[in-house]
């Protein structure tokens, strides 16, 4: 309703959201079941060599961003992320990423009134581990929280 879209388009969308999560929710459980693992790109590579300590991200299990709605709850799967990545130091993660300071990925995460700004939201996530579609998603959620932001509260 926040985006002005009559109601039989809001369902529509609502089911390819719907099957989308399905099919992540049965991807996610078939590489369980197989115990596949990730192969880390040669940045990712890069990365943990001066890290060695960093544990190796698990294959499934990621955070989902779609069903945040809210910047409290944006702020806490940010904070899934960071557990999800094996809670990385904060000077880890200023280390993987230049655009990244401690106290600024300290504040993203304790922050509860306003979003990130876009390009340290992204360099979290990439320093976190989060990658193609999946980071397309989080993408989008934050294009949406924004645009909500903007819009101010609905009125009626």
């Amino acid at each position: 309703m926040a985006i002005g879209l009559p109601a039989e388009d809001r369902k529509f969308l609502q089911s390819i959201r719907q099957r989308e999560l399905a099919t992540r929710k049965q991807e996610a459980e078939e590489e369980a079941r197989e115990g596949t693992t990730r192969t880390p790109t040669p940045e990712e590579s890069r990365r943990r060599r001066s890290t060695p300590d960093f544990p190796p991200l698990p294959t499934a299990g990621q955070p989902d961003p779609l069903p945040v709605s809210t910047v409290s709850e944006l702020i806490q799967a940010l904070n899934e992320v960071h557990l999800w990545a094996g809670s990385p130091s904060l000077r880890e993660l200023e280390q993987q990423d230049s655009r990244l300071r401690r106290s600024t990925v300290s504040e993203m995460l304790r922050r509860r009134e306003s979003i990130p700004k876009y390009e340290q939201f992204m360099a979290f996530l990439q320093a976190c581990g989060i990658e193609g579609r999946y980071l397309d998603d989080w993408v989008f959620t934050w294009r949406r929280l924004k645009a909500l932001e903007r819009s101010g509260p609905t009125r009626r």
